[in-house]
């Protein structure tokens, strides 16, 4: 990586939020152009920040290897928000280029309409079987790990969800007991087409981190995570106003330099790092 890529890398990854700006301001092939060079962490953090039509612009631009490798590291919900933006042929085709599991993670969010909970959902949050006992359930915890979180959803062997237990409580359990004996039955959840003002006010959060999504036979999909919450409530509500003018002064400054730099790096991409026109060389032939 050279000097200029490597510090265009180290300000999208400590400036994000102004590098999307910045990024959603200029042609979505020269910034395609850009990302081509980086490593796919600061794209992904920049993606995640920018308008969905104008990140999908990018990604389109980007050559079909590194356009599928981004949509694979962006969360589920963002390239489905970003897959929204093009038409279902482009779509299909994005799709395809992708891993079998994640390409029918993507394409479960994908079928339910923006802004529902069923769209908003994280597909990979666990759910086990109520027939298991606890110490087969922790090696299914111990094998998906990065699929679970602080509570795990308990389902029956037709996928509806019938409980909930906490990772504690399951691992203080004795190794025969089955989980059906374990959970909670009284479960917050979310129905799949609720939309994003209750899902918002939803009282199931103040007593839990993630809210799980059932569909109208009340089938385990996945379930709302905090942080989504969170990004919905900021979307409802606009970005809360910066407190203090001093932190506002610096930070106006930091984002300006950064944005600066950024463009005139975006401006100055070499020819040859471009994406080619449809139909033509690189070099115009």
């Amino acid at each position: 990586m050279d000097l200029e890529t490597s510090l265009a890398s180290d300000l999208v990854t400590a400036h994000p939020i102004e590098a999307a700006r910045t990024f959603e301001r200029l042609p979505a092939r020269d910034v395609a152009a850009l990302l081509e060079g980086l490593e796919l962490d600061p794209g992904v953090r920049a993606l995640q920040h920018m308008a969905p039509y104008s990140a999908m612009a990018v990604v389109a631009e980007l050559d079909e290897t590194k356009a599928s490798a981004f949509l694979e590291k962006l969360p589920i919900g963002t390239a489905a928000l970003l897959l929204r933006q093009v038409q279902a042929s482009q779509r299909e085709r994005l799709l395809a280029t992708l891993p079998p599991r994640r390409a029918r993670e993507v394409g479960s969010v994908l079928g339910f309409p923006e802004g529902t909970a069923g769209a908003l959902m994280d597909p990979e949050v666990l759910a086990l079987p109520n027939d298991l006992t606890a110490e087969e359930a922790i090696a299914r915890v111990r094998e998906a790990a990065g699929d679970a979180r602080y509570n795990v959803y308990v389902v029956d062997r037709d996928q509806v969800l019938v409980g909930v237990i906490n990772l504690r409580e399951l691992l203080m359990a004795r190794p025969d007991e089955p989980l059906s004996s374990l959970m909670k039955t009284a479960v917050h959840r979310l129905a799949a087409a609720t939309d994003r003002y209750a899902i918002s006010s939803h009282p199931g959060w103040r007593e839990v981190h993630a809210l799980p999504v059932v569909d109208k036979q009340g089938r385990y999909l996945g379930a709302v995570r905090y942080r989504t919450l969170r990004r919905l409530e900021e979307s409802l509500r606009g970005d809360a106003p910066e407190q203090g003018a001093t932190a506002r002064a610096l930070g106006d400054l930091l984002r300006a330099g950064a944005s600066a730099v950024l463009e005139a790096m975006v401006e100055s991409t070499p020819l040859d790092r471009r994406p080619a026109e449809p139909g033509r060389s690189r070099d115009g032939v």
